[in-house]
């Protein structure tokens, strides 16, 4: 019996089975049982398809109203998906900029603005950070909007991407789906 020790050994070896075979890897029918529950596979996962793969968030019916929203969870982020005033969808990491508690806690509804319920900072519907109480005058809102992930919608169906880099829409579809929000780091 082969052992594994990472995911890169899987794939190395799916790759010599269906070289060995010539049958296209019909003889590789299974992971190894540590890709299961492994760390190092899940952070593997991660890295490879939630952080840089154009992931389903749901249907702009979800978000029909301005301050319309859903948080999905995607890898170990969470993320607020919504509509701002112009009708345009935002993919907002659900991490307040001042202490990182988490800003919205329920997993849909409509909002006006979103608060942080630790010291009451107010972002806008598209992120912008619009109260920071207590801070000084010489505080510089512009500069602590929420961080933004890539989201698209192509055909009703909400995409969210986190990577950094501005990702490409294939995946989606061949053209039709082009980011409505970039994000900022």
């Amino acid at each position: 019996m082969t052992s594994h020790t990472g995911p890169d050994d899987v794939i190395a070896t799916a790759a010599q089975a269906e070289e060995a075979t010539g049958n296209g890897g019909d003889s590789f029918t299974t992971l190894p049982r540590e890709s299961y529950f492994s760390a190092e596979w899940f952070e593997r996962e991660q890295e490879l398809i939630s952080s840089r793969q154009w992931l389903y968030a749901g249907h702009e019916s979800e978000i029909r109203e301005a301050g319309g929203f859903v948080t999905r969870e995607v890898g170990d982020e969470s993320v607020i998906v919504m509509r701002d005033e112009n009708g345009e969808i935002h993919a907002l990491f659900n991490v307040c900029r001042h202490r990182g508690a988490r800003i919205c806690p329920e997993s849909s509804g409509s909002a006006k603005r979103l608060v942080c319920p630790y010291h009451r900072w107010t972002y806008g519907l598209d992120g912008r950070l619009l109260g920071a109480p207590a801070m000084p005058d010489t505080f510089e809102r512009t500069k602590y909007p929420l961080h933004r992930a890539h989201a698209c919608s192509w055909n009703g169906l909400v995409f969210v991407n986190l990577s950094i880099d501005r990702p490409s829409s294939s995946g989606v579809s061949s053209s039709a789906c082009s980011p409505t929000s970039t994000r900022s780091t």
